[in-house]
């Protein structure tokens, strides 16, 4: 049975406009700060290799070639890195119509970057042939920038699985974070609850931080999901470290998949323990 939640926040009481408030200090820093290593190499490469003994002068053309490549890959990467930490920027912005986000300074100038993504709430619809119409990427290179994906309508009449980042930005070069990101995923999936007969995967919520009853921050239920993930691999690591020497191929890998079941297994009936409810398929209806 699906979890059913009254929702009872009135539309009046979600801002009409709530604007992302991109952290531009703190990607500045990360875009310089990330460009230091590589300057620092480029400078230290060529003067390494002046002060190292010559063993082999047959060989200089091709070392220096080597040498003046790699230096000029360091020096390019570091000189991105500072552009983007020049220039940064992104937006996101909810509103009564739906979701406008992309890279650049504001929404007023998102024509002229070219690259604004715009979904319509309207256009969010329900897939009958699909569990739930609200859902995450399983994709797992994602699992640093998880995605939401959602049913939308096209102007032509057919539906279409889109998705957008539950971070709210695509590039993190070009914004870090937004510090309000919290009031603009509540402000989003406001407007989305509100939306009759939609059915939320509870994932969407565990990424969001979130808490569906509630609408406030809810970050425990996904940090224990990143720590089960690390004390997994760190059991698989030292399983290998212990045994590899000793038995055959076969064995180790027979001895890691049980341990990947094992522990899938204690995460699934400790998680359900701890969070019944976060197991079932989320649905709103209003309140009186």
């Amino acid at each position: 049975m699906p979890w059913m939640i009254t929702y009872t926040v009135a539309p009046h009481q979600t801002p009409e406009i709530v604007d992302g408030i991109a952290d531009l200090r703190g990607t500045r820093c990360l875009c310089f700060g990330a460009a230091v290593p590589f300057l620092g190499f480029a400078f230290w490469l060529p003067v390494a290799a002046a002060g190292a003994p010559n063993r082999n002068p047959g060989s200089d053309g091709l070392i220096m070639l080597l040498i003046a490549m790699a230096v000029a890959l360091a020096a390019g990467l570091a000189v991105n890195l500072i552009r983007r930490g020049l220039h940064p920027g992104a937006w996101f912005q909810v509103s009564a119509s739906g979701i406008g986000y992309g890279d650049g300074p504001d929404p007023a100038r998102a024509t002229d970057v070219g690259n604004a993504r715009m979904i319509a709430w309207e256009h969010v619809v329900r897939n009958p042939k699909r569990a739930y119409d609200i859902g995450t990427s399983s994709m797992r290179y994602r699992a640093l920038n998880p995605r939401m994906t959602f049913w939308y309508r096209m102007p032509e009449g057919s539906l279409v699985e889109r998705s957008l980042p539950l971070q709210l930005r695509e590039d993190v070069l070009r914004c870090l974070r937004f510090r309000n990101a919290h009031a603009v995923r509540v402000a989003m999936l406001q407007h989305l609850a509100r939306r009759e007969g939609l059915r939320f995967h509870p994932d969407v919520f565990v990424e969001a931080g979130i808490d569906p009853e509630t609408w406030q921050a809810m970050k425990t239920p996904r940090r224990i999901l990143w720590l089960a993930a690390a004390a997994t691999l760190a059991c698989l690591l030292g399983f290998a470290a212990l045994v590899s020497q000793s038995v055959s191929p076969g064995f180790l890998a027979l001895g890691a998949v049980a341990l990947l079941v094992l522990a899938f297994g204690i995460t699934s009936k400790g998680w359900r323990a701890a969070y019944p409810r976060l197991s079932e398929i989320i649905t709103f209806r209003p309140g009186s």
